[in-house]
C-alpha cells in the first residue's frame, strides 16, 4: 500500500514537469484578422433631373475653320462730270485648312442711279476674286503670336456696265503680331492689271496698295479696328487704246471699324472708309471700274454681317 502510494507521487511529479517543460515562453507576434468586407448597399438607379442646357439642347462653338460675311456698301462720287451714289453687295468668305493653306474668295454686286454710268439701274455683277494663301513662318501662338502668309490669286472680268472685262492677277504678303488684346498687321498687294475687253473702259496700270492694321478686343464681345492705306495706281502705257489713264494717282484712305459679337456665330460689322487725298483725274478712275476697292472714289459707309461656321 505504502509502495503504491510513494510510485504515484513520483509519477505524478515526473508529469508535472514534463508539462511544464513543453510551454513557449518566446514572444509572438500577434497578427489582427483580416477585416470582413461590408457589403455595399446596391445602388439605386435615378434619372438625372434635366438641366437647363439639356434641355435647350447642347449649345455650338464654331470652329473657325470657315468664314462667311455679307456686307453692303454706299459709295459717294463727287467729280465735275459724275455726282451720286453707287451701291455694292459684297459677300466674301475664308476657308481654312489644318495645312497651313486657306482660300479667300469675294463676289460683289452693285447698283447706281447715275445715268452717265449705266442705263440700268438694277443690280449687276461685279468681279469674282479668289485668293489662295500660305502659312509662310509662324511664332509663338495664341495671344503672343506672330505669322506672315502668301497670297496668291486672280480678280476676274465680268461683262456688266460697273464690273472691268479685265483679268487681274494678285500677289501679296500679309504678317500679324498679337499682343495679348492687340494686334498689328501690315500687308502689299500687287494687282498686275491685264488689257480690258471692253474698248469703252479706260485701261490702268498696275495698282499697288501697301497697309497697316491695328486691331484692338476691348471685350468677348466688342473690338475695334483701323487700316490704313496708300494706294498706287500706274498709267496706261498702250498706244492703241483711246480710253486710257495718262497719270499716275497716287492716295491714302483710313478705314475705322466696330464689330460687335451677337452671339457664338454671327457678328456685326459698321464702319466708313475716308479718302485723304484727292486725285487728278477722277473721270479716267470711274471708267476703270474699282467700284469693289474702298476709298478710290470717295468716301464711303458699310455695314456687314460675319457668320463663324
Amino acid at each position: 500500500m505504502n509502495r503504491k502510494f510513494v510510485f504515484f507521487i513520483i509519477l505524478s511529479f515526473f508529469g508535472s514537469f514534463s508539462a511544464h517543460g513543453l510551454v513557449d515562453y518566446s514572444e509572438t507576434e500577434t497578427v489582427a484578422p483580416a477585416p470582413k468586407a461590408k457589403a455595399r448597399p446596391r445602388a439605386v438607379s435615378k434619372a438625372a433631373a434635366p438641366t437647363r442646357a439639356s434641355s435647350s439642347g447642347p449649345s455650338y462653338s464654331p470652329s473657325g475653320m470657315f468664314d462667311l460675311g455679307m456686307a453692303y456698301k454706299s459709295i459717294d462720287v463727287k467729280s465735275d462730270e459724275t455726282t451720286g451714289k453707287v451701291n455694292v453687295m459684297e459677300v466674301k468668305g475664308h476657308l481654312a485648312t489644318n495645312f497651313n493653306i486657306f482660300l479667300d474668295f469675294k463676289y460683289w454686286q452693285a447698283s447706281t442711279d447715275i445715268e452717265s454710268l449705266t442705263d440700268n439701274s438694277s443690280s449687276q455683277e461685279g468681279n469674282p476674286e479668289v485668293l489662295l494663301g500660305f502659312n509662310w513662318l509662324q511664332f509663338g501662338g495664341g495671344e503672343d503670336g506672330t505669322s506672315v502668309d502668301l497670297l496668291f490669286g486672280g480678280r476676274f472680268s465680268s461683262s456688266s456696265d460697273l464690273a472691268s472685262s479685265r483679268t487681274d492677277k494678285i500677289f501679296g504678303i500679309e504678317s500679324v503680331k498679337r499682343f495679348y488684346t492687340f494686334a498689328l498687321g501690315l500687308g502689299y498687294r500687287l494687282y498686275m492689271t491685264g488689257t480690258p475687253e471692253d474698248e469703252a473702259e479706260v485701261d490702268i496700270g498696275n495698282i499697288q496698295k501697301l497697309y497697316a492694321t491695328f486691331g484692338w478686343k476691348v471685350s468677348h464681345d466688342i473690338s475695334f479696328e483701323v487700316e490704313g492705306a496708300v494706294y498706287n495706281i500706274g498709267n496706261s502705257d498702250s498706244v492703241t487704246r483711246a480710253s486710257i489713264l495718262k497719270t499716275k494717282e497716287s492716295f491714302g484712305t483710313i478705314s475705322p471699324k466696330i464689330n460687335l459679337q451677337l452671339g457664338s456665330m454671327v457678328g456685326l460689322g459698321l464702319g466708313a472708309t475716308f479718302r485723304t487725298d484727292k486725285v487728278t483725274d477722277t473721270e479716267s478712275l470711274i471708267g476703270a471700274r474699282l467700284w469693289d476697292m474702298s476709298g478710290v472714289y470717295g468716301s464711303s459707309i458699310h455695314a456687314g454681317l460675319d457668320i463663324s461656321i
